[in-house]
């Protein structure tokens, strides 16, 4: 609970600072919410390099194979890798920028999800055999 305090705490400060830092010098503004972000991505990192002992202990238990299970990984992480680039980019004044990491998002999941589909399918087909 402490950790997703001090994240809500950090943007809290970094969203206050660069409303204050607007009516001064807006060059600056980009920059601190840049370093924020970042800052905050490397915590959620960092968080998630600890849970992922516990999501590897989840994975293994299932019968599902590694193939399959680095599939979701992939999909999950990309999910978040673009919603937090277009974030910023949409934080930023870019919103065209933005709707093409979505959708180049989108069409990556699509297709990082074909397999996985396609192993689920197959396992259901033979649960009924």
């Amino acid at each position: 609970m402490e950790v997703i305090i001090k994240i809500a705490m950090t943007g809290v400060l970094i969203s206050i600072l660069t409303i204050l830092l607007k009516g001064m010098q807006s060059q600056i503004t980009p920059v601190l919410v840049t370093a924020g972000s970042v800052i905050l991505l490397f915590t959620v990192l960092n968080m998630a390099n600890n849970a992922s002992q516990a999501i590897k202990n989840l994975f293994d238990s299932s019968e599902l194979g590694s193939e399959t299970i680095k599939a979701v990984i992939k999909i999950i992480g990309a999910a978040y890798v673009v919603e937090f680039s277009s974030s910023l980019c949409r934080d930023m004044g870019e919103n065209s920028i933005a709707s093409k990491i979505e959708a180049a998002g989108r069409v990556f999941i699509v297709i990082m999800a074909v397999p996985w589909a396609s192993a689920l399918i197959e396992a259901v087909k033979n649960l009924g055999t």
